[in-house]
């Protein structure tokens, strides 16, 4: 499935970039306007291997996924992630926030439940590109 992806990554590199991770194309589609709307640059993928592509390719401020996915999950993203010494933010969205596994915890900036995206997000959002590394907390 190809990623859907805005034309913002081509501005200026002042500008902010998320990359956003989500098998639903509605979630993807809705969460990419919400921050395009706030002024950031937006790039999709709808899995994990295609977001580590993407990753490979291009800088990001941002990771934005979904934990629950085919190919490979939010969890194992993140993993991959540390593995390859990204010290990306990430903010990890899922149904069962309370059921996330200890070793991503400590690796995440901020689990939202998918039920509190719509007013959780942009705060987490800015939040994360706030800090100058991982704030190590759920």
């Amino acid at each position: 499935m190809k990623a859907y992806q805005t034309t913002a990554l081509d501005c200026s590199p002042a500008i902010q970039r998320i990359l956003i991770v989500d098998d639903a194309k509605v979630i993807r589609s809705a969460l990419s306007e919400l921050l395009e709307a706030e002024g950031y640059a937006v790039a999709c993928a709808a899995e994990g291997r295609e977001a580590l592509r993407s990753l490979a390719q291009r800088p990001f401020d941002l990771l934005v996924t979904d934990w629950r996915m085919p190919v490979l999950d939010g969890c194992e993203l993140i993993r991959e992630l540390r593995r390859a010494e990204k010290d990306i933010p990430v903010i990890l969205l899922s149904l069962e926030v309370e059921d996330l596994p200890p070793d991503i915890r400590g690796e995440i900036h901020r689990a939202v439940a998918k039920a509190d995206v719509a007013f959780e997000l942009l705060p987490a959002v800015r939040s994360a590109l706030a800090s100058p590394r991982l704030c190590h907390k759920a």
